[in-house]
């Protein structure tokens, strides 16, 4: 079901990791911050992959383009704006305790967040 913008979804696999959508949002480097969680299928077919920060644990879900998407409850899932979720996962930045060579590469991918062509809301379903 879709309503007001939330897009149903559920979990359809936890073993077999695809890292290719945070990779390419945010480069080779930082992903080594993340556990990669599940892969969800949203009603219109298409597939998120969550992942976990391990310091902040804070969630990034994306779609295989690299739109990212929040989760709500209950299976509800709500497109944002990708670098919005990007800085949301290293919220505490201190807390995660990045080098400095690692906070280019955030400041970095923030930046070209803003730059994808569905990074505010509009991933083609």
């Amino acid at each position: 079901m879709i309503r007001d913008g939330y897009i149903e979804g559920i979990m359809t696999q936890g073993d077999n990791p695809d890292w290719a959508p945070l990779v390419a949002v945010i480069g080779e480097i930082l992903p080594g911050w993340f556990m990669w969680m599940f892969e969800v299928e949203l009603i219109d077919g298409r597939i998120l992959n969550a992942y976990k920060h391990r310091m902040t644990r804070q969630y990034i879900h994306l779609s295989r383009i690299g739109a990212a998407f929040d989760y709500r409850h209950p299976d509800y899932y709500l497109q944002v704006d990708l670098a919005m979720s990007i800085n949301r996962a290293f919220n505490a930045r201190e807390r995660a305790e990045l080098p400095a060579d690692q906070l280019k590469d955030l400041d970095k991918a923030l930046r070209v967040a803003g730059e994808y062509p569905w990074s505010s809301y509009n991933d083609p379903a």
